[in-house]
């Protein structure tokens, strides 16, 4: 059992990253306009990069892996090049809210990974969710509607993907002995920012704005992303996996909010009841840990 310290510290993380992550969807939506996805996701990266970089150059502890540089590599792609990737492409032109609850739809996956990847043997409730997660999704993004909302919406999807994987990426280089949480998050980062880079050297993005809501932006992202990686690597260590992305369900609860009232968002009765689907799959993922005092992800022993 974790001790009261530990305890708050991780509460502490959590509400940050609550708040930090759920609100940026609105925040990268209305920066979007000023600047390719790509590019804003390139320039976040390699800042964040290098404010880490100088924080462990401080510390003394500025060096390149030499031990489980396969599983950092991989862990970049899908947390940086994949989620964060995705989820700029996703709010180019689709929704707030709706991007943000289907990016954050990683306790699904990150359960079918370890089923998979893990070799744990999934419980009757598990496949229960799974069901109603599915049908939820196709309820929600409405598959037959086409064009930009379609695509934004698999782009989303995409991301929660990349997020689920990435969650036990970390659990592994836990157990490796990787537990210098900022050494980790500055090297994936680097290597999660080449498919971004790529992206912003072959398409053509829109020109670049330099405006107030532009640095703001750019400003906010450096921070949740030099400081949101390395709490989540410490809550993914202070928990089970499967509990911790289950904590995740606040965010897009924020992001979702955050359309609502700024941007006026709103759901058809479709979107709404697929909507309650995944609600209730995550849950029932969640309750299924907890009854059992297991993780469908990794035993956090």
């Amino acid at each position: 059992m974790p001790n009261k310290s530990i305890t708050w510290g991780v509460w502490i993380a959590l509400i940050f990253l609550w708040a930090a992550w759920g609100y940026n969807f609105l925040v990268i939506k209305l920066t979007l306009p000023y600047i390719g996805p790509f590019q804003f996701a390139l320039i976040r990266t390699w800042l964040s990069f290098v404010a880490l970089a100088l924080w462990l150059s401080y510390l003394g502890r500025l060096h390149f892996p030499r031990t489980n540089t396969g599983l950092i590599a991989l862990l970049g792609l899908l947390q940086t090049g994949g989620f964060t990737g995705f989820t700029y492409l996703a709010l180019v032109s689709g929704g707030t809210g709706k991007i943000a609850l289907l990016s954050f739809t990683n306790p699904l996956w990150a359960s079918l990974f370890a089923f998979y990847l893990l070799k744990e043997r999934p419980h009757l409730l598990h496949w229960l969710a799974v069901s109603l997660a599915f049908i939820g999704i196709l309820l929600f993004v409405q598959w037959t509607a086409g064009g930009t909302s379609f695509i934004s919406s698999l782009y989303a999807l995409g991301a929660g993907v990349s997020l689920g994987a990435s969650s036990v990426v970390i659990k592994k280089l836990q157990q490796r002995g990787e537990t210098d949480l900022i050494h980790i998050t500055t090297w994936q980062l680097l290597i999660g920012s080449l498919p971004l880079l790529a992206g912003a050297l072959l398409f053509n993005e829109i020109p670049t704005v330099v405006n107030k809501v532009l640095v703001f932006g750019i400003v906010y992202n450096i921070i949740s992303t030099a400081a949101g990686w390395p709490l989540w690597a410490y809550i993914l260590k202070q928990m089970p996996a499967g509990v911790a992305n289950m904590n995740t369900l606040i965010i897009p609860i924020i992001g979702l909010s955050a359309g609502w009232f700024h941007l006026n968002e709103s759901f058809n009765e479709r979107e709404i009841l697929g909507m309650t689907l995944i609600f209730l799959a995550l849950v029932l993922i969640w309750g299924k840990s907890f009854l059992t005092k297991k993780t469908p992800i990794l035993r956090s022993d």
